[in-house]
């Protein structure tokens, strides 16, 4: 990890904590090459080699987060250091104030496709996509059922569906209904307005106020 890749400018430690920084969204990492240092001491070290069942000859790497993060951490280190053994792995970098460069993310593939780096990656399990379906709209084909369920025609049921001021139905639906048809609510809003154009009237007048009767 101390390995200097630029002599006193970059250790491969710091290459490995530029990827925990940009796809685990961690602060960085400590790694026994540095320490004792940051306010670890040699025997918080000897007492990690002894968990380890290490040697002063191994290394090994600190991280601290959220178990979330961390599992993601440990991914990026080890795939980065794999990486090592095959050279200088292909990545978009940036410059440094010092005459240097930082990892900022891969580079895409083939496909022009790499993971992201701006966004925390995202667990799905059943409970988001549980509470992902009361934010998934109705579709066309639902509401055309349930229009010719309150009495509309089909091809009255397609226009209200077509037509910018739907949210405006279903509003006026729910209030009025079954005081108001909807059948009545529907042509108002299509057929009346259309043919009050028609008849050279300006529609841009009578706005969703007007429509809803104050």
């Amino acid at each position: 990890m101390g390995w200097e890749l630029i002599p006193k400018k970059r250790r491969f430690g710091t290459e490995i904590a530029d990827y925990v920084r940009a796809l685990a969204e961690l602060g960085g990492l400590f790694h026994s090459d540095e320490l004792p240092n940051y306010g670890i001491t040699e025997e918080e070290i000897n007492k990690v080699r002894e968990a380890l069942n290490a040697t002063t000859e191994d290394g090994f790497i600190l991280i601290v987060g959220e178990r979330e993060r961390l599992d993601k951490a440990v991914e990026v280190i080890r795939d980065r250091i794999l990486l090592a053994f095959d050279g200088i792995p292909k990545e978009t970098r940036g410059a440094l104030d010092d005459g240097t460069t930082k990892f900022l993310r891969p580079q895409p593939s083939s496909a022009r496709m790499y993971p992201e780096t701006d966004i925390p990656p995202r667990r799905i399990d059943e409970k988001l996509l549980e509470d992902a379906k009361k934010f998934v709209p109705e579709s066309p084909e639902s509401k055309m059922k349930r229009y010719i369920t309150l009495g509309l025609s089909e091809e009255l049921a397609k226009e209200i569906i077509r037509d910018p001021r739907l949210d405006l139905f279903e509003e006026l639906v729910n209030k009025y209904s079954p005081k108001v048809s909807p059948v009545v609510i529907a042509s108002t809003i299509t057929n009346t307005l259309k043919y009050v154009k028609s008849k050279g009237g300006d529609i841009s007048k009578i706005n969703e106020e007007d429509i809803r009767g104050g």
